[in-house]
């Protein structure tokens, strides 16, 4: 440790550094109503950054609608929701306009979350509500004369006097900043069905194979001309799950950026298991120079696109195998089923079945099956005696 000279006969002992928190700026109070179990506040922060203090985010949880609205506006590099909102993408310059609604988990249930929470902040304010009251909002009280003036705090919620610090507020107040929603993957193989070159660029339609069920679900579409690009989700389901994520359903966003410019005019759309690609000039990639009909490509095919299958006759199922879809080992068939003798089933167990009645009984290979004594048959006064 530099600048710390040792004696002899002395231990000297290095002091940690102080933590710096680089989630939330200190704030102070400003306004401040509580009524029950209801509470709204209005605070005053000091940006770290000029992009922190240009942005706007807000988040308002419906706890009883089970839904969440974000919306943000002017977030620069520098704003600590730019990572998220940008998809941690490097082309992304700013984020002009973004809104997402999502169906929620119902934490409001064990109390984790209130039954109405509203948080925004932008500028040098925060403003902050909660219906019951939560660690955000835990029921402070002001006097203020003068709505352009700081109010007295009363001393609830230990705050008291002109300006008092207040905690900061949190980011799990709004939620997540990145969508968290499953999305096509760009790598995936699809079937070219029609396209077409004109004078205003290539455009397509192909279908193509999902390998997991909520890959074919919901919409995305992403417009881009020049340095402006749109984006528009819908019903997407989530793609991290646990109990940390508090997404059901991506019911939509949309988003308006700001990126370095790449292409003239490109359109990237998903429609279920339906995608429609154009761009202007033709690229190799999505939009290929290519001439397609009903499923017959004249022209055109990369890496990104292949051919429909055209035949009278459907190919053997020898040239099928486990690799082209999920990659899991089909189980093997079952090499006998005798009742009342061992059968063998996948690797080398063994199997006892006894009846159809009774469950099966899974054996190791070194241990030796034995079929069970079946039971003397029931009297007929017992077997119609009582349901019990």
């Amino acid at each position: 440790m530099s600048g710390v000279v040792a004696q002899p006969g002395v231990v000297v002992t290095a002091q940690p550094a102080p933590k710096v928190d680089s989630v939330g700026a200190e704030e102070c109070g400003f306004a401040s109503f509580c009524c029950g179990c209801w509470g709204n506040e209005l605070t005053m922060f000091m940006p770290h950054t000029f992009a922190e203090c240009w942005g706007y985010v807000g988040s308002t949880y419906l706890g009883l609608c089970c839904a969440r609205v974000n919306s943000a506006m002017c977030i620069c590099p520098g704003h600590p929701a730019f990572a998220g909102l940008a998809d941690n993408r490097d082309d992304v310059l700013c984020i002009w306009y973004q809104e997402s609604t999502n169906i929620v988990k119902p934490h409001f249930l064990d109390g984790r979350e209130p039954c109405l929470k509203s948080s925004a902040k932008s500028w040098c304010f925060t403003s902050r509500c909660a219906c019951p009251l939560d660690d955000d909002v835990p029921g402070r009280c002001s006097c203020q004369f003068l709505s352009i003036c700081p109010g007295i705090y009363c001393g609830c919620a230990e705050a008291s006097g002109c300006c008092p610090k207040i905690p900061p507020l949190s980011e799990r107040a709004f939620g997540s900043f990145e969508l968290n929603a499953t999305r096509g993957n760009p790598d995936q193989v699809s079937y070219m069905c029609c396209a077409c070159p004109g004078i205003t660029g290539c455009w397509n339609v192909s279908l193509f194979i999902p390998e997991f069920s909520k890959d074919a679900l919901g919409m995305e579409c992403q417009d881009t001309f020049c340095c402006l690009e749109h984006s528009y989700l819908h019903h997407l389901l989530p793609e991290k799950e646990g109990y940390e994520y508090e997404e059901i359903l991506l019911e939509s966003s949309t988003s308006y950026k700001c990126v370095r410019p790449s292409v003239c005019c490109q359109t990237k759309d998903r429609y279920g298991l339906v995608k429609y690609n154009s761009a202007f000039p033709c690229n190799n990639g999505d939009a290929p120079l290519a001439m397609a009909c009903c499923g017959v490509v004249c022209c055109g095919l990369n890496n990104n696109y292949k051919q429909c299958y055209l035949g009278c006759k459907m190919r053997p199922r020898s040239d099928f195998n486990k690799d082209e879809y999920s990659g899991v080992e089909m189980q093997q068939p079952v090499t006998a089923a005798v009742v009342g003798e061992p059968v063998s089933y996948g690797g080398g167990t063994l199997t006892q079945r006894v009846n159809t009645n009774q469950p099966e009984q899974t054996l190791g290979d070194s241990e030796k099956a034995t079929p069970a004594p079946s039971a003397p048959p029931p009297k007929a006064a017992e077997a119609s005696s009582s349901w019990f």
